[in-house]
């Protein structure tokens, strides 16, 4: 089982203990991998373009670990994000089996999981619905980093103030509405 794990960048806590198991899954793995390697290549073309401003790429490649967290339900996760569900144009069925065609494929219901904080990067997959999530062991951090934010506390910058505010105005948009 699991101890607490954070996301690397911001220090948002994803899961709690004993939520997780931990799994080799290789489908994941050669993704993230991949995914690693595009992005890498994305950042290169893009600091290019911007004339050698942007993100700095980091000089060594990243290895994704083939341990992945097993995550049976999306209730256990304490705070994650989604993407939409993702599908391959790359992917041809044959009597109700998914065929690789040109290298690689998503699953037409696949969804990547992000930080609900950040959303600097996906550090997991969902392949199917109702099954289990997989977040890359080599993805997030262990050590909640002294920098990152209480649960439940609010985002630097934001006050309660200005939360109470943004709901008057929701609740003035309704009442206008009716």
């Amino acid at each position: 089982m699991s101890n607490p794990f954070f996301c690397r960048h911001c220090g948002s806590q994803f899961i709690a203990t004993d939520k997780a198991e931990c799994t080799k899954h290789e489908p994941s793995q050669l993704h993230f991998q991949k995914l690693v390697v595009e992005s890498k290549k994305h950042a290169e073309k893009k600091k290019n373009e911007d004339g050698g401003e942007g993100e700095e790429t980091k000089k060594e490649d990243e290895i994704v670990s083939p341990l992945f967290w097993k995550i049976p339900d999306v209730w256990d996760f304490d705070n994650i994000g989604q993407t939409r569900v993702m599908g391959s144009p790359t992917t041809e069925t044959n009597n109700n089996a998914e065929v690789v065609v040109g290298g690689g494929f998503v699953p037409g219901e696949t969804v990547y999981v992000v930080c609900a904080d950040c959303e600097r990067e996906p550090v997991g997959i969902r392949w199917r619905a109702n099954e289990s999530y997989y977040v890359s062991h080599s993805r997030v951090v262990y050590e909640k980093p002294e920098s990152a934010p209480e649960n439940g506390a609010l985002p630097p910058g934001m006050s309660e103030e200005y939360i109470r505010g943004l709901i008057a105005q929701q609740q003035a948009a309704a009442d206008l509405a009716k």
